[in-house]
C-alpha cells in the first residue's frame, strides 16, 4: 500500500468527522468484507469512503456492493440523490455497484436470497419507519448472514438545538431473530 494510501485511512479512521465512523473504518479494515448491503443510503460520499477503505484491505476479492434505496423518490427532508446519479458517481470511481431502487422493507425480500453471505449489513433509521425501517423484511435478514457477518444499524438524531449526530450500532444476532420470527394469527 503506498503512503498516500495508508495517510488517507488514518486520516479516516482517526480523525474524520463524524466522529462515530472512525471506529466502523477500524473495523472495516480488520473484518475486510467482501459483500457489503446498504439499506438506505445516507450520503453517497460517506458510502465512498467506507467502499474505498473496503477495497484497499479486501485484495483477493473485488467488493460487491448492494444498496436499495429510494433514490429518484426520496422525500423532501432528505438529502437528493438520483439512481443514474449514483450509478455514475459509483462506477467512476471503480465500484460494481447493484442499486435497486424502492423501500428496503418492500424490496429487500425479492433479492434477500440473491445477498447470501453478506459480511456486511448497514441499516439506516432515518425517515418515515425510522422504529422499524425494514418491518416484516427482518425474516429474510438471517438467511443473508454468514456466522461472520457484522450487521450495523445507523441511527441519525437531531436534538433541540439541530445539531445532527450518527450512530452506528451493532445489531446483535438475539435481536435479528427476534425480527425473524414469523408472527402467527390465532385462529378465531
Amino acid at each position: 500500500m503506498s503512503a498516500a494510501g495508508r495517510l488517507k485511512y488514518a486520516y479516516l479512521a482517526y480523525l474524520s468527522k463524524p466522529r462515530e465512523l472512525r471506529s466502523f473504518y477500524r473495523q472495516i479494515r480488520r473484518k475486510k468484507p467482501h459483500r457489503i448491503v446498504e439499506l438506505g443510503i445516507r450520503s453517497l460520499d460517506d458510502t465512498l469512503r467506507m467502499l474505498s477503505v473496503a477495497a484497499r484491505y479486501q485484495t483477493s476479492r473485488p467488493i460487491e456492493y448492494t444498496a436499495i434505496d429510494l433514490f429518484d423518490a426520496r422525500s423532501e427532508d432528505c438529502a437528493p440523490l438520483g439512481l443514474k446519479q449514483a450509478h455514475q458517481v459509483l462506477k467512476s470511481a471503480g465500484v460494481k455497484a447493484r442499486l435497486l431502487p424502492g423501500i428496503p422493507s418492500q424490496t429487500l425480500p425479492a433479492v434477500a436470497n440473491t445477498l447470501l453471505n453478506t459480511d456486511l449489513l448497514i441499516i439506516s433509521q432515518d425517515g418515515a419507519d425510522a422504529n422499524d425501517p425494514i418491518g416484516p423484511a427482518w425474516f429474510f435478514v438471517p438467511r443473508m448472514l454468514c456466522p461472520e457477518s457484522t450487521a450495523l444499524r445507523r441511527i441519525e438524531r437531531c436534538d433541540a438545538e439541530g445539531n445532527i449526530t450518527l450512530t452506528l450500532d451493532p445489531v446483535d444476532s438475539a435481536d435479528i431473530a427476534k425480527h425473524a420470527v414469523p408472527q402467527r394469527r390465532r385462529a378465531a
